[in-house]
């Protein structure tokens, strides 16, 4: 055994620097036991994941939380936090969040929508450092009798941050699209108002500088300035009625816009230039939801199909949208999706009551009950407009005070580590003939500080959990006695790549971790 284990740590060491990456998949969720659902995900800095969406508030109100979920690459929760803004008076939508995006200090900004004094809305930013702290929390709008929400949130060239939602003034009669700008500290640059009876969806910002803006209640499309003054608008509208719900500016300047039935193509100017649909109209069979450039120059798109068997889609074109391949995730509901630093995609959305993240390889597999879908594009002719601009109004920024609330349970629904193979390189090395490649437990949080967590997934009544350092010396030693889970301490100036040994009476099992 102590040959194998040597050559077993010889291939690990040699697959940590020349492969480095490997295509991890899993389906995990978190808080079933609050009614939880994830609205958006972004991959962090050290390769992990941030969740955003809402869940049920952990006390008495009845009403829903903002939600905020920190994995890592194995979608293993480091940290769990809902927040809570709560008059007595509440309306019954509660707080919710809809975007997130990380920074480069390794934390996040999130928007979304908290309640106000009098039943309605703030729009909501808030910075939370790496452990899910709040760094600051801002609320903006036009103050007290109005109804402010943001729904998206991105970063900017300059280092600041957009965001876009939708704003109704005091006498709720009035209302339209809310874009603002804020510096990394959530000091407001500037507001603008469009007051058009609109939403802001989402929100991109241009190769110039300006913006490009989508109309989450209709089917248009706005373009604004640097400075946030809207420029034009286009609706783009076939049968049945399309709804818009992402818009990027691609490579070439044009834009895409994904909308609840099919895609379309724009110039810089707002001229139609392609539009696809998927399926005859009588029965459509997903909507779209969200856009992600793919580092090869094409493009993927997740949404939803309701009829027959439904569930998650997600496909993938090239830069003419030749259809590639389609993904079907069966019992989910995706609603938003981005490339990973292994060239595979993180989703998220809601199943069974729980927040969810959905991790595939570069073509869509999950190992997770997913199976192929055809798709194709059908031909139509849609009708382009282009609706009226109205004058800018400004807006004031005020500070939120939000309840926080610490914790969440997770489950494994299924785990798999694909290697990545360079094929620029020579092949690596054959697994050692009689080792178990596949895992029947869970490391967490990787990496880690000092100490993790090994969860099994059942009982192991007679085995051993053992820790190595590059070098192969024994660091860890500890006996496995009918137990579900085991915390490894590990010494205090302990860092690097080590090496796990785990034995479980019959089998051996190996996995890598980072210890910082």
């Amino acid at each position: 055994m102590k040959q194998v284990r040597c050559l077993l740590l010889l291939i690990f060491s040699f697959s940590f620097v020349k492969y480095g990456v490997s295509q991890i998949t899993f389906l995990k969720t978190y808080t079933r036991d609050l009614n939880a659902t994830g609205k958006a995900v972004q991959q962090t800095t050290d390769g992990g994941y941030v969740l955003a969406g809402y869940c049920n508030s952990p006390d008495t109100t009845q009403t829903t939380n903002i939600l905020v979920i920190k994995t890592n690459a194995e979608g293993d929760t480091l940290w769990m936090r809902s927040f809570d803004k709560y008059f007595g008076c509440c309306s019954p939508s509660g707080d919710n969040a809809s975007s997130v995006v990380p920074t480069p200090d390794g934390g996040c900004i999130v928007a979304g929508t908290i309640k106000g004094q009098e039943g309605y809305g703030d729009a909501l930013l808030m910075k939370l450092d790496t452990g899910g702290n709040i760094v600051w929390q801002k609320r903006y709008g036009l103050g007290y009798g109005a109804h402010e929400s943001f729904s998206y949130v991105a970063s900017t060239s300059d280092g600041n941050f957009v965001a876009v939602g939708q704003i109704i003034d005091a006498t709720l009669v009035n209302g339209g699209i809310y874009l603002v700008k804020v510096d990394k500290n959530g000091n407001m640059i500037w507001s603008k108002m469009n007051m058009n009876d609109k939403s802001g969806g989402k929100v991109s910002q241009t190769s110039d500088g300006g913006y490009i803006v989508a109309d989450l209640s209709g089917s248009v499309i706005y373009r604004a300035d640097a400075s946030g003054n809207f420029l034009w608008s286009k609706g783009v509208n076939n049968t049945p009625t399309l709804t818009t719900k992402d818009v990027v500016q691609m490579d070439d300047g044009n834009y895409l816009i994904s909308e609840s039935k099919g895609v379309a193509k724009l110039s810089p100017s707002g001229a139609l230039l392609w539009f696809g649909q998927l399926g005859p109209y009588w029965d459509i069979p997903f909507d779209i939801y969200d856009i992600e450039k793919t580092r090869d120059g094409g493009y993927v798109f997740c949404g939803y199909k309701s009829s027959w068997i439904s569930g998650g889609v997600l496909f993938k074109t090239d830069n003419q949208f030749n259809i590639q391949w389609c993904k079907l995730y069966k019992g989910i509901g995706t609603t938003a999706v981005r490339q990973t630093a292994d060239g595979g995609f993180i989703m998220t959305g809601g199943m069974n009551s729980s927040a969810f993240l959905l991790k595939t390889d570069s073509m869509g597999n999950s190992n997770c009950s997913d199976s192929s879908l055809s798709i194709a594009w059908q031909s139509a002719t849609p009708t382009v407009s282009s609706p009226f601009i109205y004058p800018d109004y400004g807006g004031v920024e005020n500070n939120a005070s939000l309840t926080v609330f610490k914790g969440g349970i997770d489950s494994v629904i299924c785990f798999l580590n694909i290697p990545v193979v360079d094929t620029t390189s020579e092949p690596p090395v054959e697994p050692v003939p009689g080792v178990d490649t596949t895992y029947f437990f869970t490391v967490y949080p990787n990496p880690a500080h000092n100490f993790f967590n090994l969860q099994f997934d059942s009982i192991v009544t007679d085995g051993y959990v053992k820790v190595f350092d590059a070098l192969g010396a024994v660091v860890y030693d500890s006996k496995l006695y009918d137990e579900l889970k085991k915390e490894v301490h590990l010494a205090k100036n302990a860092h690097g790549v080590y090496f796990l040994e785990v034995f479980d009476g019959l089998r051996y099992f190996y996995r890598r971790i980072v210890i910082y």
